[in-house]
């Protein structure tokens, strides 16, 4: 399956979610049991992390192909505002990766501090 494209944007200084439901053909995933880790980087090409999230750290794997990406205030400050990428991957219980979304990452500049 190829990643689904998929812009975040968020603000600084606040909290983020972002739930979603993978499915294949109308089939949905069990994606109980597997890991996932999702990076945040200026651009691709980039050594720089600006934001790293894992199952159980800040993504959450359920029932029913059921993902949730949750991203803190504190994390969103630390971050510099601007248009960065991001994608996200899953690890099947075998241990073979699957990229599953991947886009722009818009943090927008808090205004009120």
């Amino acid at each position: 399956m190829d990643a689904g494209q998929y812009n975040i944007v968020c603000k600084q200084g606040s909290t983020f979610s972002l739930p979603f439901t993978i499915d294949e053909d109308g089939t949905l995933w069990n994606v109980l049991g597997w890991s996932a880790r999702m990076q945040v980087r200026p651009f691709v090409e980039s050594d720089t992390v600006l934001l790293s999230l894992t199952n159980g750290n800040g993504i959450t794997l359920a029932a029913g192909g059921s993902v949730t990406i949750s991203i803190t205030a504190a994390q969103l400050s630390a971050m510099p505002p601007g248009t960065h990428v991001y994608d996200l991957e899953l690890i099947d219980l075998s241990n073979s990766p699957e990229s599953i979304l991947e886009g722009k990452f818009i943090l927008r500049p808090e205004t009120t501090r």
